[in-house]
């Protein structure tokens, strides 16, 4: 007997030869062919971080296994976002996975915030695997948190002058990118006025009305889609 795992898919002539010995003669039967065929595959995906939050690198790995238990496919895995294409990776050679990382150059925008269904679709490339596709993957993006600042261009004041207050902003780690919304400038609990963040990120309020006495102003980040609404500390604005 010969048991073996080496042979190549298709159809092999398979004949078995006796050599002979002292009292027999040597002999060949007919072939007998064996067919080969490719072993089905199954491949699963999962990703570090999970959940994550917008504008954060996120790692997707894929893992191919052979359901007739031996070899190591070779070829490369596309992931999908839905029917958005991710980008593809190689397979490691010898490790049976790829990994893909997004932000990356193939789609260099973050994952929005929600919840994303990502598959991995093995496109062979490899004559003895064929190819699959993983079950939906959920990965959820949360909204990035964000700082918001406020200064006062003069504190105090005099009663009648022009005071700007300016509202930054800011993304906090692991979280990217630039909020967009709207920031409400507070007087206490009185809306004094509303500003649109420009590209950097901020937005100014510059007023003369504020009267005699001291009021503690807030800015008030709305949100938007992929950033979280957050309220500044109170700055105590004397106007004399």
């Amino acid at each position: 007997t010969l048991t073996t795992s080496a042979l190549a898919v298709g159809t092999h002539s398979i004949t078995a030869t006796y050599v002979g010995g002292v009292n027999f003669l040597p002999g060949t039967p007919a072939a007998i062919s064996q067919v080969v065929n490719t072993a089905p595959t199954t491949t699963t995906v999962s990703s570090t971080p999970s959940p994550s939050v917008y504008g954060q690198s996120v790692t997707f790995t894929a893992v191919l296994n052979s359901a007739a238990g031996v070899g190591t496919a070779t070829g490369s895995v596309k992931f999908m976002d839905g029917a958005t294409s991710l980008g593809s990776s190689a397979v490691v050679v010898g490790g049976g996975y790829a990994t893909l990382s997004v932000p990356n150059t193939t789609y260099p925008a973050a994952l929005m915030a929600g919840t994303h269904s990502i598959t991995a679709v093995y496109t062979s490339g490899d004559v003895n695997f064929t190819g699959s596709t993983s079950p939906v993957y959920a990965q959820v993006v949360n909204k990035a948190s964000v700082s918001t600042t406020l200064t006062s261009s003069l504190n105090p004041s005099l009663s009648g002058q022009s005071v700007t207050f300016t509202a930054q902003v800011s993304v906090l780690a692991p979280g990217s990118g630039t909020p967009s919304g709207t920031v409400s400038f507070m007087d206490g609990t009185t809306t004094i006025s509303t500003g649109t963040l420009n590209s950097a990120g901020w937005t100014i309020l510059t007023t003369s009305a504020l009267g005699t006495g001291t009021h503690s102003i807030t800015a008030v980040y709305s949100g938007d889609a992929n950033f979280a609404a957050n309220t500044s500390s109170a700055l105590s604005q004397t106007v004399n």
